[in-house]
């Protein structure tokens, strides 16, 4: 039976159901049937003479036993911790899981549903039991036979994933590494690897599948594994008429495929030998494995666990202070809970509303990222549709009281065209570029060599096209978590937007997009280095062409097939690495961002009647940015500082060879390093190239 509790499940086995199991496998029986049972359990009790011993062969369970059973199974923890078995690669197995996989296979349990937070082990758990299942086929005579199969058929263990790499990834990297440190399958069931299979002795196969591809639909499906079911997405039928259905639900399409074939092939009187895993970390509410959960809840033979990685993981590894979170629902955010504030909400929750302490470990994540946080630390589902950027605060704090709009009009209407303030944006100097020749030059005044990028959200007519220009300006050490839990430090670039500008089709007319184009060629006439151009798919063939006729890398950037672009920007905004002035068009947009889990594609969208073209830009242009930070010269990371700019607390090294100095690197800039400017000094990582 599964049990729900603060968004939580697991399955429970009752007296009853025991009870229940036992009268409906004796109803089944024949007379002749129960006659041998009760043999059986003569046999059981010591005290009675056994009723039936054959010569040569003893006691009638052992008669039986050897018709399909060569070796008699080890029991399930032996299994595990045995050297000989798998005790070499599942010694750091937790407590917890052990405990699970025990009840598992001693519950009479045909399906497995593992959820909640990534990385405590359901994959771990998953491809422990496949081996079990391995083993047990192993030990038999003659599975074919045993099952009522042709003796050239092929029994498949299928490891499905949402693509063929990842399945393979399950099958090899989990299952083939524990088999390989067995000596026990080392011994008696060694595997030949294929490509896409583990083949063992038997024509048993360990079989690596995409969710897609039908062939594997067709395989005598013994048992079966389903990694991160949760992410399949939809996709549109046609049919065979050609009209478009509506959606179907990948998970839900392999999953029902994938279950007829078992029951069809190895079902023995309402028993199924094998098991099938389902796996998934939560998404949002309502997704393929919680609706499975919701349908199974009264269903004996269905498993299930769900946990954070702290109730997994044992105590020693965290730290015994906690902090309180409320996992909010549509009309209530989620949030930390100031000390003392759960007191008011425990015996009083709203509905679809959760309370969770969390180990003091892991403050710093949820403070960067609450929704993502409680899908992938606490494993628990969040609502489908919410704001993107939960911390809103964290917009209007990027906010640079230094820096200003450099444009004479907030929208730009090419009716009534605006102008850079060029006096604000560039400084004019002598410079001796090449031979003996001095030369007036026009070089920006903030950060006057970095490389800068731009994206544009074009558009035509109806709405607007967003622009924007950026570059690197320093670098800062944030603190991130590796899978597996662990924290390090990783030195990430500072993002400083030089320019945004809304650009509105004029009344009854429409975007003309030479116009915008000469947009970068003023910019690059005044001196600023414009590395790349990149913008989104609709209408971009002919801009970006045009670019690169004139010198310019230029590529196509859509924001719509991938939400990485916005999630790279609400992360540089979360560690304080966007520098922006204050333009509210950027600003409207950021804070009514909203993000939908149902889709595949995890769509970042604005509201109904809403706008996102400045925003686009914005995230494209950082997105652009760090992409490409591997071709881009990078700062040295051990040196004495440059300077320390106390608004972004960011440490900027000095470029290899140059003498660590305010005055060394104002003479190679051209202008005065101040440090109580909120201007940062230049970024020294190389001239200017053939690229630009």
């Amino acid at each position: 039976m599964i049990k729900f509790k603060h968004g939580r499940s697991w399955s429970e086995r009752t007296l009853e159901e025991l009870e229940g199991f036992c009268q409906t496998d004796y109803e089944k029986l024949t007379p002749d049937e129960r006659e041998v049972f009760q043999i059986l359990l003569d046999e059981m009790d010591d005290s009675k003479t056994p009723a039936v011993t054959l010569p040569g062969h003893g006691k009638l369970a052992d008669v039986l036993g050897s018709a399909d059973w060569k070796t008699t199974p080890v029991d399930i923890e032996t299994f595990v911790k045995d050297p000989y078995f798998l005790g070499e690669s599942c010694a750091g197995m937790y407590p917890k899981l052990l405990e699970k996989m025990i009840e598992l296979f001693a519950g009479e349990y045909f399906e497995a549903f593992l959820g909640g937070a990534i990385g405590f082990g359901k994959t771990f758990f998953a491809s422990t039991g496949l081996c079990r299942v391995l083993y047990e086929l192993s030990c038999m005579k003659n599975p074919q036979r045993s099952f009522g199969l042709s003796a050239d058929s092929t029994i498949a263990v299928t490891c499905m994933s949402v693509s063929e790499a990842l399945a393979i990834r399950v099958a090899f990297d989990n299952i083939a590494a524990k088999i390989k440190l067995s000596p026990y399958f080392n011994e008696r069931f060694q595997f030949r690897a294929t490509k896409k299979e583990l083949r063992f002795p038997s024509n048993i196969w360990v079989a690596a599948r995409a969710a897609t591809d039908s062939g594997a639909l067709g395989l005598n499906t013994f048992a079966a594994f389903i990694d991160e079911a949760n992410f399949y997405g939809r996709y549109y039928d046609q049919g065979t008429t050609g009209r478009v259905g509506p959606p179907v639900d990948m998970a839900e399409r392999v999953y029902s495929i994938i279950r007829r074939r078992i029951k069809s092939r190895f079902d023995r009187g309402g028993k199924l030998p094998g098991i099938l895993f389902v796996a998934s970390s939560k998404t949002t509410r309502g997704d393929f494995t919680e609706r499975k959960l919701i349908e199974y809840v009264n269903d004996p033979h269905v498993f299930a666990i769900d946990y954070s990685n702290w109730e997994v993981k044992p105590e020693v590894f965290y730290d015994s202070k906690k902090f309180w979170v409320l996992v909010g629902n549509e009309a209530v955010p989620s949030r930390i809970l100031l000390e003392g504030e759960e007191k008011e909400f425990q015996d009083n929750l709203p509905e679809n509303i959760v309370l969770i302490d969390v180990p003091e470990d892991f403050r710093a994540d949820f403070e960067s990222d609450i929704e993502g946080s409680i899908r992938d630390l606490a494993g628990l589902s969040t609502v489908a549709i919410n704001p993107f950027i939960q911390r809103r605060e964290k917009i209007r704090e990027a906010i640079d009281p230094t820096l200003a709009h450099p444009f004479t009009t907030i929208l730009l209407d090419p009716s009534r065209p605006g102008k850079f303030l060029w006096d604000k944006m560039v400084s004019q100097r002598v410079e001796r570029l090449s031979g003996t020749q001095d030369e007036l030059v026009q070089r920006p005044i903030l950060n006057p060599l970095a490389f800068r990028y731009v994206h544009l959200d074009l558009s035509l007519r109806g709405d607007a096209t967003g622009f924007c220009m950026a570059h690197i300006g320093g670098w800062k050490d944030v603190a991130r978590r590796a899978v597996d839990g662990r924290q390090f430090l990783e030195r990430a670039p500072v993002y400083v937007i030089d320019l945004m500008l809304k650009i509105v089709p004029p009344a009854g007319g429409e975007i003309i997009l030479a116009d915008v184009r000469h947009l970068v060629y003023d910019l690059t006439a005044h001196g600023y280095s414009i590395r790349r151009i990149t913008m989104d798919s609709w209408n971009s063939a002919d801009s970006i062409q045009q670019f690169k006729s004139q010198g310019y890398n230029s590529e196509l950037l859509s924001l719509d097939i991938s939400p990485e672009p916005y999630d790279s920007l609400k992360t540089a905004l979360y560690e304080g690495r966007v520098r922006l002035y204050n333009y509210e068009p950027v600003i409207q947009q950021l804070e009514l961002l909203q993000e939908d889990r149902r889709s595949k594609k995890r769509k970042i969208d604005h509201p109904a009647k809403g706008e996102k073209d400045v925003s686009d830009a914005l995230a494209g242009v950082c997105f652009s940015l760090q992409k490409h930070l591997v071709s881009e010269p990078l700062p040295m990371l051990t040196t004495q500082p440059l300077s320390h700019d106390p608004w972004m607390d960011v440490v900027r090294p000095p470029s290899p060879g140059l003498q660590s100095s305010t005055g060394a690197v104002s003479t190679l800039a051209g202008v005065t390093a101040n440090k109580g400017s909120g201007i940062l000094p230049p970024f020294l990582g190389g001239g200017f190239d053939s690229e630009s």
